[in-house]
């Protein structure tokens, strides 16, 4: 009785493991400009907002090259859309990041926020527009645009 349950488990570890197509951040997708590429974003810090509601907002960015040429990505540029409890300026960073076919890479991106409401909840999504621009082998840049909803994370400490 327990080889049918170990060889269940076994066949689905190993689904988990083969699909490693999967990204290694996590995000709801929206919609995307192109399939030649994908995008996930995960804020990776928790600012600590006491008086002053100017704060900057660090986030992993995963561009997948899913073309059969390799690219660069040159530059992205991040904003925040819609009502949210903080508003992310429009703000570029550039890079020189070099992306094989069919594989992705992870870049670093800060950006400054402003908090608009301290009293709302500090773990709220927030839904962000990412334009990157990569040079492809052909030496043409191209921009292409994702929109995609993370949760925002902020920590306001109690007021004494």
């Amino acid at each position: 009785m327990r080889k049918p349950i170990f060889f269940t488990l076994l066949l689905v570890v190993l689904a988990a493991c083969a699909s490693n197509d999967q990204s290694q951040l996590s995000s709801t997708s929206e919609p995307s400009s192109t399939t030649d590429f994908d995008v996930a974003i995960l804020q990776a810090n928790e600012p600590i907002i006491y008086g002053d509601t100017r704060t900057d907002f660090h986030y992993r960015i995963e561009m997948r090259n899913q073309t059969a040429s390799p690219v660069t990505l040159k530059r992205i540029n991040l904003v925040s859309l819609g009502a949210a409890t903080f508003r992310l300026r429009d703000t570029d960073r550039t890079f020189k990041q070099t992306i094989a076919p069919g594989t992705s890479e992870i870049v670093d991106f800060w950006a400054p926020a402003v908090i608009e409401d301290l009293s709302s909840s500090n773990h709220m999504p927030v839904t962000l527009r990412i334009r990157a621009t990569v040079k492809g082998a052909n030496g043409k840049d191209r921009t292409e645009e994702f929109v995609r909803t993370v949760e925002s994370k902020y920590s306001v400490p109690l007021q004494q």
